[in-house]
């Protein structure tokens, strides 16, 4: 039967130009026709035979890794290309596949037909897809990225445990610091996973699930969760391979930063972060604190330092507490000094502006020598100090 060969009907063409359309075949089987041309006279005729193959539709389809260079069993690494080939069933089905990569910043993706090939550019995961144009019939394989040689590079000048120390106020964010290959990956913090968290329990750090003590997000900017401790290192695995050094920091969050006791000389000087307060005590008469600072403009312009007393931890009498400072530049000469009264019950600020030949310098805290022989006099609550830039205004 030719029932599916008919002829078009046109004025357009010329006589001896014939247009047939031919439907599909979706008998599953070949199957066979034939045209027959007959001259005007009727006495010639020309035979034409047709032989259609059945449309086979997509059945289904998968994607396969097929070759590509080294790689580990948690990601592919970065810079490398890998190719891919669609798997179909029945697999002599007619398809037009087109590949897509669902996030171009881990990778790009170049295919026509039934294969592709994998340009790896940055950390993280995502999923190749093909499609069939002809039925819309998609399948996707999730692809992950890996780093190696990966090692913190904190230099904060404070250490615990052996490990580099870095100390965060309960809100207060800081940016971690690390090596790896290739050194311009990204997002390696995407799945903390690839982390492990120590927590202590009692007197030993043992693993946590998850950590209590910091968020961490994908660019590797910590904060402070809550009070507490925490040993971080890669857990090689995640896509995070560690070199086996340098792969662990330690982390404290506290309420506030306090005064570490002994920091009497510019040896021994606490340092006290940019935009940050700290918290101190001169104990006696005799006391002396120091702290190393970073002025919050470049010199020689005016910075406030800012000094406010939190009030007497046991009343005394009704006299103002007397406290003394000085400035000194990075090479601790002295640039100048000041200082003041405050009340016993505190929460008065005091803001003195000076300048400094050097971004970094060191403040000194004591009690002057008249006033060492009035007890009265002497401060015995808490100060905190902050530096602070000149508005202008005072």
């Amino acid at each position: 039967s030719n029932n599916w060969i008919t002829e078009v009907n046109t004025r357009v063409l010329t006589q001896s130009t014939r247009i047939f359309a031919v439907q599909e075949n979706r008998t599953e089987n070949t199957r066979q026709g034939t045209i027959t041309f007959t001259s005007t006279d009727g006495e010639k005729t020309v035979s034409v035979t047709v032989v259609q193959e059945p449309i086979i539709e997509l059945q289904a389809m998968t994607i396969k890794q097929t070759s590509g260079p080294d790689y580990y069993s948690d990601g592919l690494i970065i810079g490398n290309t890998y190719n891919y080939a669609a798997s179909i069933s029945p697999n002599n089905a007619q398809t037009d596949i087109e590949w897509l990569i669902e996030d171009s910043r881990i990778a790009s993706i170049t295919g026509r037909g039934m294969t592709a090939s994998l340009q790896t550019k940055d950390f993280g995961k995502t999923n190749i897809i093909a499609r069939d144009k002809i039925t819309g019939m998609s399948t996707s394989y999730s692809v992950s990225t890996c780093v190696t040689n990966f090692e913190f590079n904190e230099n904060t000048g404070e250490t615990a445990y052996t490990f580099p120390k870095i100390t965060l106020l309960v809100g207060e964010s800081y940016q971690l610091h690390w090596k790896c290959t290739p050194s311009y990956a990204t997002h390696l913090f995407c799945d903390l996973r690839a982390f492990n968290f120590k927590e202590p329990h009692g007197n030993v750090f043992s693993v946590v699930e998850k950590s209590t003590i910091v968020d961490i997000d994908e660019n590797g900017i910590m904060t402070g969760k809550a009070v507490g401790k925490t040993i971080i290192n890669s857990n090689n695995g995640w896509g995070v391979h560690k070199t086996g050094n340098n792969d662990a920091i330690y982390v404290e969050v506290i309420r506030e930063y306090v005064e570490s006791e002994y920091n009497d000389d510019f040896q021994h000087a606490n340092t006290i972060k940019p935009g940050k307060k700290m918290k101190f005590r001169i104990s006696n008469s005799s006391d002396v604190d120091i702290f190393k600072f970073t002025s919050p403009v470049a010199p020689p312009n005016l910075f406030g330092v800012k000094v406010t007393y939190e009030g007497d931890l046991f009343p005394y009498d009704g006299n103002d507490r007397m406290l003394s400072w000085s400035l000194y530049n990075s090479s601790t000469r002295e640039f100048g000094n000041g200082g003041g009264d405050f009340p016993p019950s505190g929460k008065e600020d005091d803001i003195q502006y000076r300048i400094l030949d050097t971004r970094e310098g060191y403040i000194r805290f004591y009690i002057k020598d008249i006033y060492k022989q009035y007890p009265q006099l002497i401060p015995n609550g808490y100060f905190t100090v902050e530096f602070v830039p000149w508005t202008g205004n005072d």
